[in-house]
């Protein structure tokens, strides 16, 4: 108990590693939650799954990527929204341009984006000597990894999931089938080598979080894999550095926040009526519409973990 109170009142202090071992229990109960379910819930991922993903995207995931141009505005002397929006805006036109013209090569650069910042987001408070390969590496791996562990000739997951954004006779299709089957172990590599550039060996509770989060994602559904990993462990990470770097409380963070998110909801069911008013296919364009946020959102959060490692205070979590 006394052990409880004292993390408590380290947390009051708004100490960014303090934050990260509240959320590190946080995301295992979320991952028991899960495990529980899917193990002793008949027909959890199917009958749960798709709830469950859309009240995290909407909760801790909005939250994360809600206060890009608080963070932005925060590192310069006269910060402009409109000009911060027309920059935001004119890389998401760009995205879904390509995804119109090259569907292939728009989910390659989404799967780049994404490994990379996810990569930056999980190392940040690791004192790297070889930063933008250690990074890749671990970004290529874990996001290879929650796409290539869920393919197994029972569990072809990844590969509906990609029949879903590109047409099944198509050669990169093909491609893309034959490289999950070897992916799972080539990621698991990548993974590897980023631990031992990042000397994570040398602390064994990082080492111990890693394998688990690893064997969590490979035993969970796809859909619910990357839910746990993108909401319990991505999203509340980088809110922790979100608040270290614009100094609010929780408190602030979730009333900052409340404006975009009721703007985002409200945008997002307009979208769905006007899909459907003109039948196209609503799940595909809202992925569009995700991934074309990824390259103004993780050039937003480089530009705040640069700052972050610029002060010397990197410590592991």
């Amino acid at each position: 108990m006394s052990a409880i109170v004292n993390l408590l009142s380290e947390l009051k202090q708004q100490n960014t590693a303090v934050r990260f071992k509240v959320i590190n229990l946080i995301a295992i109960l979320g991952a028991i939650s899960f495990l529980a379910g899917v193990q002793f819930i008949p027909d959890f991922n199917q009958a749960y799954s798709y709830g469950i993903t859309f009240i995290v995207i909407i909760t801790l995931g909005l939250i994360h990527g809600s206060l890009d141009y608080d963070v932005d505005a925060g590192s310069k002397s006269s910060p402009n929204l409109l000009a911060f929006l027309g920059k935001y805006i004119f890389q998401m036109v760009i995205i879904a341009a390509i995804w119109m013209v090259a569907p292939a090569l728009a989910l390659s650069l989404f799967l780049l984006f994404t490994a990379w910042h996810f990569g930056e987001t999980d190392f940040s408070l690791f004192k790297l000597k070889f930063e933008s390969i250690t990074v890749m590496m671990y970004g290529i791996g874990i996001t290879g990894w929650l796409l290539g562990s869920h393919y197994t000739p029972e569990r072809k997951e990844f590969t509906d999931a990609l029949s879903f954004f590109i047409e099944s006779n198509t050669n990169t299709t093909y491609t893309f089938k034959q490289l999950t089957e070897i992916l799972s172990l080539v990621s698991l590599g990548l993974i590897l080598v980023a631990a031992i550039l990042s000397k994570m060996f040398q602390n064994p509770t990082a080492l111990l979080l890693l394998t688990a989060l690893l064997l969590i994602t490979w035993y969970l559904p796809l859909l619910l894999s990357f839910t746990f990993y993108f909401g319990f462990w991505h999203s509340m990470h980088t809110i922790n550095l979100i608040m270290n770097d614009i100094k609010v409380n929780t408190k602030v963070l979730v009333i900052k926040s409340l404006p975009y998110l009721g703007t985002a909801i409200v945008m997002g069911i307009a979208s769905i009526f006007v899909l459907e008013a003109f039948n196209q296919n609503t799940e595909l364009a809202l992925f569009v519409f995700i991934s074309s946020l990824t390259l103004p959102h993780a050039t937003v959060m480089h530009q705040m973990l640069k700052r972050y490692r610029s002060t010397g205070k990197v410590q592991w979590r």
